[in-house]
């Protein structure tokens, strides 16, 4: 009997360090499965552009839609975004992005009749509509709608040399 209890006991002994083991493997891999502050705020940060981009979107549907009821007459440059609020076709909030005060964080160019009569013929894919300040993303990029409603984030020197195409800074 006492060779069944030390044989019982040297079985529980294996089977708690096996248990051990396996807990501290189990440990290891659940903390390097967690992700670092760095891949956190990395995330945080693509999730805001995404947003960010969300919004330029809205924003270049709304101006098509102000063209659209005003006859193929485009929202004001001076006015544009008193003039989309004012119509309830898009919130205030719309016009933030991360932080940024509402003047700072979106730009609009104000489409000539040429590029609006583009979109009734299907185009407007190259007309930039409304772009983010250049220093929002710091110097990362920028996102841009364009006239056909469709939207992109655009790298680091590609997006200052649109910009500066656009007339950035004149």
């Amino acid at each position: 009997m006492t060779q069944s209890i030390r044989a019982s006991t040297a079985i529980s002994v294996v089977a708690l360090g096996v248990s051990i083991g396996a807990l501290v493997v189990a440990l290891d891999v659940k903390r390097s499965a967690i992700p670092s502050a760095d891949l956190i705020r990395q995330a945080n940060e693509n999730t805001d552009r995404m947003r960010s981009g969300t919004q330029a979107r809205g924003i270049a549907q709304a101006v098509v839609f102000w063209i659209r009821n005003n006859g193929g007459v485009p929202p004001s440059a001076a006015t544009w975004r008193e003039d989309l609020i004012a119509t309830d076709m898009i919130d205030r909030d719309m016009f933030r992005a991360r932080g940024a005060d509402v003047e700072q964080a979106f730009f609009y160019l104000e489409p000539t009749a040429d590029q609006i009569a583009s979109l009734d013929a299907g185009g407007g894919g190259d007309v930039v509509l409304v772009y983010e300040h250049p220093d929002l993303w710091g110097g990362e990029g920028g996102n841009v709608a364009y006239l056909d409603t469709s939207a992109e984030w655009v790298d680091g020197a590609s997006y200052r040399a649109l910009i500066e195409r656009l007339g950035w800074g004149d």
